[in-house]
Order: structure tokens, then sequence, then C-alpha cells
């Protein structure tokens, strides 16, 4: 389950003075049209960072700073003879005596890290936060949210005169596609059989790709299958508010011109009956919603359409379905395996 971040603009920030050597530099931009300068860079070091997801490109991580943290959002990059060699994105809310530095994208973002080019880590990382513990006069607490036990955020020292804490947090689900029908629960194998015997009598199904003009008229059926759910549990679901909304709109357009955005429908006798919304990155498919006609709950359409999702990630190549975070049942039953994520939170030790 997704939540949106309520963002209140930071303090004026004063500018990063460091001590580098004269090949690294360490410099820092602010607000959208600093990230927006380095998009292209940005781009070619998630490409050459191994550890990369749709949640920390920027055609994820600019569209959530326009929408929840315009006034707040900000970078600090590291660069190796003038090149991006890393960056961390952030943004910093006030709440109460607490002023929080927060990773960008914190809420909708199932992943969240610094971006590093292999040959600058770990020591990238740790340049990158030694920086950010300067700046004492912005922030009193540091919060690094949905962070995978692979991440360099994880390795990083602090110094002493900090108080840290380490939490886990909701772990996602991740199928290894290579094992897909292995794991397979027997509950799962005898929903669908009975599913495709229903949809078989009732004239079959067709799953589409989306794309281009298609994607946003699609988008907008998702957000009502699955609104519609939620509100017949009396809860307002993911796609309650128009900033959420309006979020993903901007980010299914740019993930769609490039490329990673996989968004499919499938339809009953030429009824929509549900929609999957996710992208690929690397070897990976993720699945970050889908939505469902209830009325047409007999036939099992999220259930189908996951199942085509899945082979049509194994078909183009990927090695890996992430189901992202939760525990619901739908996703169990895929035998998808837990992979754990965490918080590390630190604060001065005398605040």
């Amino acid at each position: 389950m997704h939540t949106a971040t309520e963002v209140t603009p930071s303090i004026d920030t004063p500018p990063l003075v460091t001590g580098s050597p004269r090949s690294v530099t360490l410099d820092e931009v602010h607000g959208v049209e600093g990230l927006e300068s380095l998009r292209a860079e940005w781009s070619a070091l998630g490409d050459r960072c191994p550890w990369t997801t749709p949640f920390q490109r920027p055609e994820w991580l600019i569209p959530w700073a326009q929408h929840f943290g315009a006034d707040s959002s900000e970078a600090l990059t590291l660069r190796a003879g003038g090149a991006l060699a890393g960056l961390l994105p952030l943004f910093v809310i006030r709440h109460r005596s607490e002023r929080v530095v927060a990773l960008l994208g914190q809420g909708l973002s199932d992943y969240l890290d610094v971006l590093i080019d292999p040959s600058r880590a770990p020591s990238g990382a740790q340049r990158i936060i030694d920086a950010l513990l300067t700046r004492e006069d912005v922030w009193n607490t540091l919060s690094l949210e949905s962070l995978r036990m692979t991440s360099p955020l994880l390795r990083v020292a602090f110094p002493s005169g900090w108080r840290e804490d380490i939490a886990p947090r909701m772990p996602t689900l991740v199928l290894p596609l290579a094992e897909a029908e292995a794991l397979r629960t027997r509950r799962l194998r005898t929903g669908l059989r009975q599913a495709h015997r229903r949809v078989s009598g009732a004239g079959g199904f067709e799953v589409t790709r989306v794309q281009g003009d298609g994607v946003r008229p699609t988008l907008e059926a998702l957000f009502l299958l699955h609104q519609r759910r939620w509100t017949q549990r009396g809860q307002p679901g993911l796609f309650a508010s128009d900033a959420v909304r309006d979020f993903l709109h901007d980010v299914a357009r740019e993930l769609s011109a490039s490329g990673r955005l996989r968004l499919s429908t499938l339809r009953l006798e030429g009824r929509l009956a549900a929609v999957d919304f996710g992208f690929r990155d690397g070897d990976t498919v993720y699945a970050y919603a889908t939505g469902f006609d209830p009325e047409l709950s007999r036939f099992s359409p999220g259930l189908l359409l996951t199942e085509q999702a899945i082979q049509a990630a194994r078909d183009e190549g990927a090695q890996a379905f992430d189901f992202l975070r939760g525990q619901e049942a739908h996703k169990l039953l895929w035998g998808a395996e837990e992979q754990v994520l965490c918080r590390r939170e630190l604060r001065p030790a005398v605040f």
C-alpha cells in the first residue's frame, strides 16, 4: 500500500562548501529547475548504477518534486573530472521542532537510494553523507527510508555525537522469473485453471499493451477501478488525491517516452475488466498497481492479467518480477520472495 507524503517547504539553505581533491567536487542544486538541469546526466548515471529502480529515475523523482516538494527539493551531487558520479536527491520537512531531511520521493516510492557510479562506490556515498552532515543549521533529523539491505547508505559511517536508529520497514515481494512456474502455490494453480475455464466459457479475454495516446485514459480507468474497491471497504485508497493522480499521469508520460512503462488492459467481451500499471528497469519488471472491475470478479481478471504480465516479462528477457511493497494474499500466491527494506534515521545525540 502506498501513501502520499505531505511536504512543508524547507528553510533557505546556504551554499555547500567542501574541501575536495581537484578531480572530485561536491555541489548542490535546488528546486525543480535544479533537478531538471541534471536530467540527462542523471539518466546516464542511473544506467550505470546497478541498483537503480524506476523510483530513482528523473522520470519519477522530478514529477514527485513538482507535485509534492517543489520548494523543498534539492540534490547533492558528486562530480569526478566534471562528470556526474553521484546523486542524492533530498527534500526537507518541518514537523514541530524537527527539521527532517529525507530522500526525495518518500511515501509513493517503494525503493529509495543514492545513485553512485560503481567506480566511485562506496567512497562516493560516504563523501556525499559527510557533506550533508556539515549542514546541521538546515536540519536536525536525517531520515533514509525504503533502503534495501545492499544500499550504500546502510554502510556509510557517522561520526560520534549522533544517535542512530535502524528499523525494518514493510518488505517487498520479488518473484525470480526463472523459477516462476515452480514457485506457484497449489491454490494459485487451482485458481488459474478455474479462471481460464470461466473466461473460456464467456468467449475468452484479450490483453493489450497500452502506449501513446491510450496511456492517459487507461490510467484514468485504473484509478476508477482501484478506487471503487477501496470505497467499498470504506477507505480512501491510493488514488483518492488529485495530486497523486496528476503525479502518476506525469510519471506515465515520461516513462512511456523512455520505454520503461508497462501498462496493460484485459477485456472480456470488449468490456474493460482489469488494468495493470508497472515499469521495466534493467532486468526487472515492477508491478505498481492493478485494478479490476468488481462486477467481473468471478472471472478473476486481476489474477489473469498478472499471469499475462509475468509471462510478458519473461518473454522480453526480464529476470525478476517485483510485486513491490505489501503482503497482500494475491502476491503471496505466486511464491514471491521477501526482500527486506529498512529505515536508517540519524539525530544529534543532544536533540
